[in-house]
């Protein structure tokens, strides 16, 4: 069986693909260019990536695949459509990352309603120990508990930052409709706030 990796160097290095070598002729490559994934798939018959995109352009040609496996949990890196025409699987590997993205979304959180940027920046800049009053109040604290926080998509990861949010206190409102008007919507929100 030819086995395929396009993209090893997005998994990280603790990351032990061993394994992999006992099921066939294995291919590891660190990165892939999309110029290069037709050639690097053609005679695979199992291709696993994380972040290459797999559409027909560089599919059609690859006429012995038998499986797509995604490093991750998202579905958008491939042509679902084509590949099912073409009766090939797509796996993904869901649940990994679930507890870490929670906690990644709330270090963001805290990094920003604690603007710890800029009280990093304040302190190493020497003008807090040079402070009458030892602070700086250009910068306001919030309280997470009792504030609203938004959720879009109530799927695994929304699921544990919802349960995360209940434990500090905060209000959800939790939206599964017209997500990508609210993630614009959101975006430009941010950017003006910045």
């Amino acid at each position: 069986m030819k086995i395929c990796i396009l993209d090893a160097k997005t998994l990280g290095s603790d990351i032990d693909i061993s394994k992999l070598y006992e099921l066939g002729e294995l291919t590891v490559y660190e990165t892939t260019k999309p110029e290069e994934v037709a050639n690097r798939i053609k005679d695979a018959e199992i291709i696993l990536t994380n972040k290459v995109v797999l559409n027909e352009s560089n599919l059609k040609d690859a006429a012995n695949v038998k499986m797509i496996g995604l490093l991750a949990t998202g579905f958008n890196n491939v042509d679902i459509v084509y590949a099912k025409g073409r009766g090939i699987p797509v796996c993904n590997v869901a649940g990994y990352s679930t507890k870490s993205v929670a906690q990644h979304t709330f270090s963001m959180l805290f990094y920003l309603v604690s603007h710890m940027a800029q009280y990093d920046r304040y302190v190493k800049s020497k003008d807090y120990a040079a402070s009458e009053i030892f602070t700086n109040l250009e910068w306001p604290f919030w309280e997470l508990n009792g504030k609203t926080f938004g959720i879009i998509g109530l799927g695994a990861i929304g699921r544990e930052v919802a349960k995360i949010a209940k434990l500090l206190g905060q209000k959800l409102c939790i939206t599964q409709h017209q997500v990508k008007t609210i993630i614009q919507t959101t975006h430009k929100l941010i950017l003006k706030h910045y």
